[in-house]
């Protein structure tokens, strides 16, 4: 039976469908790290997506969203012990790794005959896997982090108020340059 929580954390409704489902699912960064128990670490790519490799990597992503592909239990633990030749290949389901390999295959940025269902969540740290593709790792989130809510919200707020001052400002010189 489906899990509708992922194996990090409690499930966080579907940032596109606004319903907690199984699956594929895109979230709200922040949202699902409010969640996660864990630490949370990124390799970031050394390089941003061109438009066209954003392009590529954004069609495979909503078709996959669209096809609610489910989360690959079958493939996901043998492969730690490498003993997933017999799922190798297989594109109607997908576990964590193996759906970020896939994507950047998609977007051209690993090579066309990696086989994705054999990547584990490790071969993303060797240099060799992927030499030139990702930079360094970093920590994203301490686990026990407080809510991001906060933070972003007052980023926004921030910025809003920069916004406000700016036109002030604007107004200001409008008003000067009138009265002149």
């Amino acid at each position: 039976m489906e899990s509708f929580a992922s194996h990090h954390g409690r499930p966080v409704p579907d940032a596109l469908a606004d319903e907690v489902r199984s699956g594929t699912q895109a979230h709200v960064l922040w949202k699902r790290l409010d969640v996660m128990p864990d630490d949370c670490w990124v390799h970031p790519l050394a390089e941003p997506l061109t438009p066209a490799e954003l392009s590529s990597f954004g069609d495979f992503l909503r078709q996959i969203h669209a096809e609610a592909q489910e989360y690959d239990y079958k493939q996901a633990y043998p492969v730690t012990l490498g003993l997933n030749d017999e799922c190798a290949g297989a594109t109607s389901k997908f576990f964590c790794s193996e759906l970020v390999a896939a994507s950047l295959k998609a977007a051209g940025r690993l090579a066309g005959d990696l086989n994705a269902s054999l990547v584990v969540p490790g071969d993303f740290s060797q240099e060799e896997f992927a030499p030139g593709v990702l930079g360094e790792r970093w920590r994203l989130v301490q686990a026990g982090h407080p809510s991001l809510e906060r933070l972003i919200s007052d980023t926004r707020k921030d910025a809003e108020i920069e916004m406000l001052r700016a036109q002030v400002k604007e107004l200001k010189h409008e008003i000067e340059l009138l009265r002149e």
